[in-house]
């Protein structure tokens, strides 16, 4: 929390975030929601002093933060905040007054001053090809890399649509083929918490098959995969002499 925040403030959402931390496998999720209550409570520290318990907040208050987060202007920048910035802020502040006024707990407004509709409205983006005299000169350079995971890895960017993290997670058992032997591609769980599986390209599928086979030559040590809750043997892990590392 800010310096010189008082308890009355720092408290209870020390506690929320302390708990997310112990329920949660996601850390950025935890250090979004912390930047988040750090922009408020600067903001009230400047501009309602007055106010040094969280259950003296009203629904006022977080009018007026949400006019002046639309208006601040980025320092680093000298822009104004960004649409999807002026989401992220709001969001945890939303969620903390909801589950804690649901909850009971002492010291907080005992209804939530934050609905959806205080929340700007995204655009939706549709997804952008790369345009075919973009692509191949592209992955003509992918195909000459020399090292296989670095190579391995864009050829299942291009053929999966897998996210990077997804694909740094990948297992030893995460390559199969449909009933007609078409290669699949089975994708771990990861930000959805749903394992899913798709179709890929042979050109993938044999890089894929080729750096499983070398991996497994290596008798490279199981990993602890937190958010699948299972200990597995990843596919994009080097084993150089003693020391094992990830690669991402």
């Amino acid at each position: 929390m800010p310096a010189a925040t008082p308890p009355g403030l720092a408290a209870p959402i020390e506690l929320r975030l302390r708990l997310r931390l112990h329920t949660s496998d996601r850390d950025g999720s935890v250090r979004q929601a912390r930047d988040a209550f750090r922009y408020l409570l600067r903001w009230l520290a400047a501009a309602h002093p007055e106010v040094t318990r969280l259950d003296q907040l009203t629904r006022e208050h977080m009018e007026s933060y949400l006019a002046w987060l639309h208006k601040y202007v980025n320092p680093r920048t000298g822009r104004p905040l960004a649409t999807h910035t002026r989401y992220t802020y709001p969001s945890p502040l939303l969620q903390f007054s909801r589950e804690t006024s649901e909850w009971g707990w002492d010291g907080v407004p005992h209804r939530p001053l934050l609905s959806r509709w205080d929340l700007p409205k995204l655009s939706v983006r549709l997804p952008r090809y790369i345009p075919r005299d973009q692509l191949d000169p592209l992955m003509d350079a992918v195909e000459q890399l020399p090292d296989p995971y670095q190579r391995t890895a864009l050829l299942l960017l291009r053929w999966s649509g897998a996210r990077r993290g997804e694909i740094a997670r990948l297992t030893l058992d995460c390559l199969d083929a449909y009933p007609d032997g078409h290669p699949r591609l089975r994708i771990p769980v990861g930000k959805t918490y749903t394992e899913r599986s798709v179709p890929l390209h042979p050109q993938a599928a044999d890089a894929l098959r080729a750096l499983i086979s070398r991996v497994q030559a290596t008798e490279a040590a199981a990993w602890q995969d937190c958010t699948a809750a299972a200990v597995v043997q990843l596919v994009f892990v080097r084993w150089e002499g003693s020391s094992c590392s990830a690669t991402p």
